[in-house]
């Protein structure tokens, strides 16, 4: 039978007063230290007893300090997050999964930028270790050479996102980018098409790159020119892409890098009065809001943003509960989907979609 509550914790409802441990156990006529056994799962209590406890904590309406137990058992409950820019829906989409996963085990999760620049990656990851952060995951910039494989960061769980980090503990989570190029590309050659120029707003970032890469293997296998230009940023995209389209030879058909780079082309291609597919294919490489609702709809490689940003979180989670043992990194790499649409040429009633194949 459960003794009645002293006339000290009686009223502690109705008390400015915040309960304490002391005051649950009192109630509960047990132990602090089995009341803090019962909230932190560390030790089995007789059945009798966490009844009793449970009803106190209702009773008292307690609530536990968070800041006083993590500085108790060194744990902050709070992973970080380390993007180029929350501005590219890509990138904020990882961060909402994250974040998603972050909330179904108890952690908070703190979110900077680094404006793809190294040495901002790397000040913001010291910072985030100095303010208690239990592990990090990190979607490196534009470089191949990131900071955060030095020995500072070796006893906190590290999972990189979309590229690579050159450190064998730290697990990779990545999309078939290279697979997902070479699909789109021989589905402009299965149109019929030979003159296929590959548009990119940059050369240097990894993921870019890999996707070059299976465009030039799609070309290679089918004996045809490559074409490839590389600097279409905001600032030289309509310059470019109107040489492009005004040489003797215009391609007949293009496959784009990235969202920012096909948006980028469709801007110009607008200004040209260019008609999509009569007189241009297209395909471009992720998806983004509204592209199935333009005049032309568009064809896209779409990347699993939201799965990626989940499986690296659940990674670094497990990373948190093996603490103690040693870690070899993994390499996942998820399949992406060709989106079948209208700016290829194929006139479908409704979307279908062909998957990269598992390399």
């Amino acid at each position: 039978m459960t003794p009645p509550a002293p006339p000290a914790v009686r009223s502690t409802a109705k008390s400015r007063r915040r309960a304490t441990i002391a005051d649950v156990a009192r109630m509960a006529n047990v132990a602090p230290m089995t009341v803090s056994r019962v909230l932190t799962g560390a030790a089995a209590v007789r059945p009798d007893k966490v009844k009793r406890i449970q009803d106190a904590i209702q009773l008292l309406h307690y609530k536990p300090n968070e800041t006083a137990r993590a500085l108790r058992s060194q744990r902050s409950r709070i992973i970080g997050l380390i993007v180029p820019r929350l501005s590219d829906p890509f990138f904020a989409t990882i961060a909402h999964a994250v974040n998603n996963v972050a909330v179904d085990n108890g952690y908070s999760i703190l979110i900077t930028t680094s404006n793809d620049e190294e040495e901002t990656e790397y000040s913001q990851a010291q910072l985030m270790v100095l303010r208690g952060v239990e592990g990090i995951l990190i979607i490196p910039g534009a470089g191949y050479h990131s900071k955060l494989n030095r020995l500072e960061f070796e006893h906190v769980p590290l999972v990189a996102l979309d590229k690579p980090i050159d450190e064998p503990s730290i697990d990779s989570v990545f999309v078939e980018n290279f697979q997902g190029s070479r699909l789109a590309v021989e589905h402009l050659i299965a149109h019929g098409h030979t003159r296929i120029t590959c548009i990119s707003d940059a050369s240097d970032l990894y993921t870019l790159h890999k996707r070059q890469q299976g465009y030039e293997q799609a070309m290679i296998d089918h004996d045809l020119k490559i074409n490839t230009i590389t600097d279409c940023t905001a600032q030289r995209a309509s310059e470019r892409i109107r040489l492009l389209m005004q040489s003797k030879n215009p391609p007949t058909a293009i496959f784009t890098t990235n969202g920012p780079a096909t948006r980028n082309l469709l801007h110009t291609l607008l200004e040209l009065a260019v008609k999509l597919p009569d007189d241009l294919a297209l395909i471009g490489f992720d998806d983004f809001e509204f592209a199935d609702m333009l005049q032309t709809s568009l064809t896209v490689v779409r990347q699993p943003a939201s799965e990626m940003g989940r499986i690296a979180a659940l990674r670094l989670f497990e990373q948190l509960q093996q603490a103690n043992q040693p870690h070899i990194g993994k390499i996942i790499t998820l399949p992406v989907d060709l989106v079948i649409r209208r700016s290829c040429g194929c006139k479908p009633r409704l979307p279908s979609r062909q998957r990269s194949p598992r390399t």
